[in-house]
């Protein structure tokens, strides 16, 4: 029989992991709007050329609460308005969060759920509509028990799906500081300089930049070969855009405090300098200002 997975979050990685793992599991995508619910049940996912089935419900009014796994993959802001909701669920739920940063570590706390996963996903997709997304290549998706514990059948039912690799890591930290070093010294610069990620390799005063960034944050998150590591996913993903780099381009709210803010603060903690990280935080919370002030 097939699991029962639920994904809270309709945006570009949970209408991803939505389309994908309904070849394998009995999916159910929780949103916020009735509108994306409604477009989900009649007319599916459409990922790239093909459309694939799932169940759609609202968060906090579903009917299918008993799920073996729940996939939150909201934006790292959004998480504290959704604790009600997860509440919802049996405390027996596993919850694995594909969240952005750190900045929501503490805050996990506050769950009442036994199991809690971390995980990290390199999966390149952008939204163009409640129903539709496009994947920019192929990725992975690491998890790691943060506590309690995960059945070992679903864990082997997860490591096994053909075309959509996931893994499990016993240091999952050490996986998302990698991931936080890549975001915090990509997406600020691309965000600012509103660049794809290869230019950060190809102008030499913007490369000069990330790795003045990268030594800086690499100062407390301690990834061997930091610099190779940040300036490979450039080169790899030279054509794509930051989900930053977006979401400033569309005067959206960013993931600036769940990515970067963190990072000052380990810095501070250890009485090491910050002046490049800093300057990009508060040019990025400026951006964000200013276009708040359009909206009013």
């Amino acid at each position: 029989m097939k699991p029962k997975i639920g994904i809270i979050g309709g945006g570009a990685i949970g209408l991803f992991f939505a389309a994908r793992l309904s070849l394998y599991a009995d999916v159910t995508v929780f949103v916020r709007r009735a509108e994306q619910q409604a477009r989900l049940n009649t007319e599916g996912i459409k990922l790239g050329a093909d459309t694939y089935s799932v169940r759609s419900e609202v968060t906090g009014e579903q009917s299918f609460r008993h799920q073996d796994l729940l996939f939150v993959t909201v934006k790292s802001y959004q998480l504290a308005g959704l604790k009600a909701q997860l509440e919802t669920f049996p405390k027996e739920t596993p919850l694995a969060f594909l969240t952005n940063g750190i900045g929501h570590i503490e805050w996990l706390k506050e769950l009442s759920a036994e199991t809690i996963l971390l995980g990290i996903t390199s999966h390149g997709v952008v939204r163009r509509s409640d129903r539709e997304v496009e994947s920019s290549g192929s990725g992975a998706t690491t998890l790691g028990i943060w506590h309690g514990s995960f059945d070992e059948g679903l864990k082997e039912y997860l490591t096994t799906l053909p075309d959509f690799p996931v893994s499990f890591s016993a240091n999952i930290f050490k996986d998302i500081y990698r991931k936080l070093l890549i975001n915090t010294a990509i997406n600020p610069l691309t965000a600012l300089l509103n660049v794809p990620n290869g230019s950060l390799l190809t102008n030499k005063e913007f490369h000069g930049l990330l790795l003045e960034v990268v030594r800086e944050a690499n100062r407390v998150l301690q990834v061997e070969n930091g610099i190779e590591v940040v300036e490979e996913i450039c080169r790899n993903t030279a054509f794509n855009w930051s989900s930053m780099a977006v979401d400033l381009l569309h005067k959206r709210k960013t993931e600036i405090d769940a990515i970067v803010l963190p990072v000052l603060k380990m810095l501070e903690e250890k009485e090491l300098s910050a002046e490049r990280l800093t300057m990009l935080y508060q040019l990025i919370k400026g951006k964000e200002n200013e276009n708040a002030k359009l909206d009013d």
